[in-house]
């Protein structure tokens, strides 16, 4: 996924739409789902927690303390319960102005 872009990192009218849009498809067929990228909304969102109702959020669940250089986390990976997350960490490379989300999965 990649959100649309907010200059602020906050809600808008938009990016709900889109959360509500994301969740809609991506439980129209009962698959394992893992959900990742670049929504570009804070983890405080309404957006994030919207997400969060309907899947594991992992960001969360492992602690991620930024995505970003700049210190801010606007990448998230989530996952239904068709998956097991074993770990998620956060390689700080300098190759993009985003880490990259590293995982590791069960899929029952």
């Amino acid at each position: 996924v990649h959100g649309l872009y907010s200059p602020a990192k906050l809600d808008s009218e938009r990016s709900l739409t889109q959360s509500e849009f994301i969740i809609k498809k991506t439980q129209e067929k009962k698959l394992p789902t893992i959900l990742l990228g670049d929504f570009n909304v804070l983890s405080n969102s309404k957006s994030i927690a919207m997400i969060s109702k309907s899947y594991e959020n992992l960001n969360e669940k492992f602690k991620t303390s930024s995505t970003r250089p700049d210190g801010k986390i606007i990448d998230f990976m989530f996952v239904n319960k068709e998956i097991k997350a074993k770990s998620l960490k956060i390689d700080t490379i300098g190759i993009s102005d985003h880490y990259p989300l590293i995982a590791e999965f069960e899929i029952y």
